[in-house]
């Protein structure tokens, strides 16, 4: 197992902008997250509250894959675009499709029945957090 300290540092080292700019975006001083990142200074670390802008300014999610990882998680991106007109729309598709697996389930459908409609659930659930992050960012 990759210590998180390595991945971090090949996230910065690999994102083709320098730790200058990198630093700069996230609001810290150059030789302040120079510090952060490294393995050997146990006077400084890099606070969970910067590891998302971090994140964001190298462009990557090789930390949050780690940190998954760890904990013997995979990681996967939300599906595309929304099929629902607003976050109303998207709800009750939700809503509609949980039911149908219910439904489905209770009635003592084959699990090889059910996992088209797990499916179509959990995609209908992803669309209303992909309305959700869009409202509140």
């Amino acid at each position: 197992m990759r210590a998180l300290e390595d991945v971090l540092m090949d996230m910065v080292e690999n994102s083709g902008r320098t730790l200058t700019a990198i630093s700069a975006e996230i609001g810290k001083h150059k030789s302040t997250l120079s510090r952060e990142l490294s393995p050997y200074d146990s006077g400084a670390k890099l606070g969970v509250e910067s590891l998302v802008p971090l994140m964001r300014a190298c462009n990557s999610v090789a930390p949050l894959e780690a940190i998954a990882g760890f904990m013997g998680y995979g990681l996967r991106p939300l599906g595309g675009a929304p099929d629902g007109l607003n976050m109303e729309d998207e709800c009750l598709q939700g809503y509609e499709a949980v039911t149908e697996f219910t439904r489905a389930a209770r009635a003592g459908a084959h699990y090889t029945d059910l996992m088209p409609k797990l499916r179509a659930a959990i995609k209908e659930l992803e669309d209303v957090l992909v309305r959700a992050r869009e409202r509140d960012q």
